[in-house]
């Protein structure tokens, strides 16, 4: 056998398994290959699978999260809006409210300087009043002892030798007459003095003389009273010239159908101004006497 032949022979042979070979293995590995890209595919697939289901999870959780969003987002535009509107209507109610209290403050302080006003006008008008009245009482009170001083049970009355004669003559007529102006004028041409002057005869004399007494007595009573109760000296001479006024008219009253009588009571007061001339009362009887004894503007006009 040829060496050379045998050696080709097996070169080929040899060739040949290891072609085999190597397609053997080739074909396993493109199978093994192929296998392993296929099971890769499918796990690749799987994972795909697995994002693709967790991607769109959390799509969905996140258009969850996004409506939820919005939701919100909503619910604060509409929260923001509701204050917004009940900002504006409280400041609107505040407005009205500060408004109303400084109209009501204003009114309040209106109606209060109102209230003191009234109080302070009720107040004078009660002070007004009162002394209105106390001086109606204090008239009063003279009338109402110049009255009593000539009832019959008067100690003045009673004893006196003319006190027949005052019972009788002492009437509920004599009364203050409405007016001044009905009081007799004085006639300045008679002379007042009793030196001057014939005096009448008893008993109407001394009745006429008693009356003006009593009446120039209580007109110092009077007087005195209100001296000690402190008043001004312009308001004091103020009442005696009232109250002898009224002394006057009352005696002009009481003897008015007597004429003779008329300059009786000048007399006595002529004699009490004499008599207390050093005496306040005397200085303010002769005040008084002045006020009441000269003529008005309107007379002096006339």
């Amino acid at each position: 056998m040829d060496i050379g032949a045998w050696t080709a022979g097996s070169r080929d042979r040899l060739v040949q398994d290891l072609t085999e070979r190597v397609q053997t293995a080739f074909s396993e590995v493109v199978s093994l290959a192929r296998e392993t890209v296929e099971t890769t595919g499918q796990q690749h697939e799987l994972e795909k699978t697995q994002l693709r289901q967790q991607l769109s999870g959390a799509l969905e959780t996140i258009e969850q999260r996004r409506r939820e969003v919005e939701t919100l987002t909503a619910q604060f535009e509409a929260e923001r809006s509701a204050r917004g509107a009940a900002e504006a209507k409280s400041l609107a109610v505040e407005t009205a409210y500060q408004q109303n209290l400084s109209a009501y403050t204003d009114r309040i302080r209106t109606l209060e300087q109102e209230l003191e006003a009234s109080r302070a006008a009720a107040g004078h008008l009660a002070i007004e009043i009162g002394s209105q009245r106390a001086e109606h009482d204090r008239v009063v009170g003279i009338l109402s002892s110049i009255r009593s001083a000539l009832e019959p049970g008067h100690p003045r009355v009673a004893g006196d030798p003319v006190a027949s004669l005052l019972r009788d003559e002492v009437t509920a007529d004599a009364a203050i007459p409405e007016s001044r102006d009905q009081a007799p004028p004085r006639d300045e041409s008679i002379p007042v003095s009793p030196q001057t002057v014939d005096r009448p005869t008893p008993p109407r004399a001394a009745l006429w003389s008693e009356y003006a007494s009593q009446l120039l007595d209580q007109i110092e009573s009077s007087y005195n009273s209100d001296v000690e109760s402190g008043e001004r000296s312009a308001d004091v001479v103020d009442h005696l010239t009232e109250y002898l006024r009224l002394g006057r008219d009352l005696y002009s009253t009481r003897f008015k159908d007597e004429p003779e009588a008329a300059q009786e009571f000048d007399r006595q007061l002529s004699a009490t101004l004499d008599a207390k001339a050093a005496m306040p009362f005397g200085r303010h009887l002769g005040f008084a006497w002045y006020a009441i004894t000269q003529p008005t503007d309107s007379e002096a006009v006339a």
